[in-house]
């Protein structure tokens, strides 16, 4: 690197470090802008891939992490960072790992760019509601479905899916028979019965209406 002719300030580039300069900001341009759809997205339900294989809890837990580009936060008072964990899942949101690996024995949220983890309470003996939550996915190309409505007839209980496809419904112990009505123009509409009633996740799947058109009518096309 050398100074400019006339003893200025400025500073002249040699070619071998204007080719090294201009590789850099290429790769700049190439890298930053997916790291920042990747912040953009809530940690819950970013997309990863892990391949954890007799882990302890804590190493599974960095593995995620990382997978993620997002910090965890919890007491390990709390959480057996000793527990072992093995689990192999690709392309799959943080919210169904984290369900995977705790089995509903671990409440999360998330908040800026962390995933707090709260070890869950022990259950009512009798509770008289229960969580339902999952994804409403393409059946054709798995990709997530937003603004799908999601609604239960006969107690009202409604939702729709985040911007990442993600819902997430309180309902009834109490109904004979819980069925859900799940809607999204140009897509098929689904009813789903539920046979639990216990807090669980549950993904639906929708058919897009152009591979049903040539022998059924879509009405939400």
């Amino acid at each position: 690197m050398n100074r400019g002719k006339d003893g200025d300030n400025c500073l002249a580039l040699k070619p071998s470090e204007f080719v090294v300069m201009r590789y850099f900001l290429i790769l700049l341009f190439f890298f930053a802008p997916s790291r920042l759809v990747a912040q953009s997205v809530p940690p819950l339900d970013r997309l990863i891939s892990v391949d954890i294989r007799n882990a302890t809890l804590e190493s599974a837990l960095g593995q995620i992490s990382r997978a993620g580009n997002f910090e965890f936060s919890y007491s390990p008072t709390r959480i057996d960072g000793k527990a072992v964990v093995t689990l192999r899942l690709v392309n799959t949101p943080v919210r169904e790992v984290l369900n995977r690996v705790f089995q509903n024995q671990v409440t999360f949220k998330s908040r800026g760019n962390y995933v707090i983890l709260v070890r869950a309470e022990a259950p009512e003996p009798t509770p008289k509601n229960f969580l339902l939550d999952g994804y409403i996915l393409d059946e054709q190309t798995g990709e997530r479905i937003a603004q799908a409505s999601i609604f239960e007839k006969t107690t009202l209980a409604s939702t729709v899916s985040n911007p990442f496809g993600y819902y997430r419904l309180r309902l009834s112990t109490d109904l004979p028979t819980v069925r859900l009505d799940v809607r999204k123009r140009a897509y098929v509409g689904e009813t789903v019965l539920i046979r639990s009633r216990s807090t669980h996740s549950l993904s639906i799947r929708m058919t897009p209406c152009q591979l049903v058109c040539l022998w059924k009518l879509c009405p939400y096309a």
